[in-house]
């Protein structure tokens, strides 16, 4: 038979390795938690990310589709608008591009817009939109981006 003495010391052998079982076990579900808030970060971050591309190409597309249902704006040249640029006058193709750069300017951090054309044959016109994806003031103009500090830009030809 065991003495009562060895019983109390098992028992509290057993005690503290129960108590270091949870430790450990908070330890590891800690561990856990804190890569799971990483993942819901990053998660965060690339959904706006992929919203501002999304929203870029829309805008993309409104501009060209206000270009198609005005040709004579484009025979006319009226629709050619540097990154600036701010659209002068009142007739379709200005307030088109007016409302245009205000709908980028609202709906991308840092956003401009341009439009360019190349005489061609055939006459093609070049839209980019430029944001600052990363919100970290973002400047440089290349597009494609060649380095941290350009713009995320998104260039549809027409």
């Amino acid at each position: 038979m065991e003495s009562t003495q060895q019983k109390n010391s098992h028992a509290r052998l057993i005690r503290g390795f129960t108590l270091l079982e949870v430790m450990v076990a908070l330890l590891v579900l800690s561990i856990g938690l804190l890569g799971l808030i990483a993942l819901q970060t990053t998660g965060l971050r690339e959904t706006q990310m992929s919203y501002s591309r999304t929203q870029a190409t829309l805008l993309g597309y409104d501009i060209t589709d206000r270009m198609r249902a005005n040709v004579a704006g484009v025979d006319g040249d009226e629709y050619i608008i540097g990154t600036g640029a701010a659209p002068g006058g009142a007739t379709v193709s200005a307030t088109d591009l007016v409302e245009w750069k205000a709908a980028i300017n609202q709906l991308l951090p840092g956003g401009t817009g341009e439009i360019t054309q190349d005489a061609g044959p055939p006459v093609t016109h070049t839209i980019i939109i430029r944001w600052d994806e990363q919100r970290q003031g973002a400047a440089g103009t290349n597009c494609p981006p060649q380095s941290d500090n350009d713009l995320r830009c998104h260039q549809l030809t027409l």
